[in-house]
């Protein structure tokens, strides 16, 4: 079997975490964003580096509203064209990585999502993979 993309972008994933030192960058609340990490990464490109706790319902609802308003102005639109089309500027501010869009991105790092419910920990993880497939973010 030839190896999907999806566990190639995996085993690359797997293969960066590898190569960090065993230098990490604590996260610290409202520190370690993204500008602060993108200088963490020019001092040390082999550190992990982790995310401020992101808190999982703020992602289920943003996403949720998100894909609901979308339905109402399209709605002739499948479960697909709601995924890859709803406005996704406030959950951005969230998830988006300093450079992604511009190699090397932000390297070696985790996104912490922080929460009891395991339904809206769910969300919040469909919600990161749709951004990674959108390309701002690569968690």
């Amino acid at each position: 079997d030839a190896p999907t993309e999806a566990s190639t972008i995996r085993e690359q994933k797997y293969q960066e975490l590898m190569q960090t030192t065993t230098l990490s960058l604590a996260p610290m609340m409202e520190y370690t964003d993204r500008h602060f990490r993108k200088l963490i990464r020019l001092i040390s490109s082999n550190t992990l580096l982790y995310t401020e706790m992101v808190a999982a319902n703020a992602l289920a609802h943003e996403r949720a509203d998100s894909k609901a308003n979308y339905r109402m102005q399209h709605t002739a639109a499948s479960e697909e064209q709601v995924v890859a089309n709803y406005e996704d500027s406030y959950l951005r501010r969230f998830l988006a990585q300093s450079g992604i869009h511009v190699p090397p991105g932000e390297g070696a790092s985790v996104l912490q999502l922080g929460g009891s419910d395991p339904q809206q920990l769910y969300q919040a993880a469909q919600t990161v993979a749709e951004m990674s497939q959108r390309g701002h973010c690569d968690y």
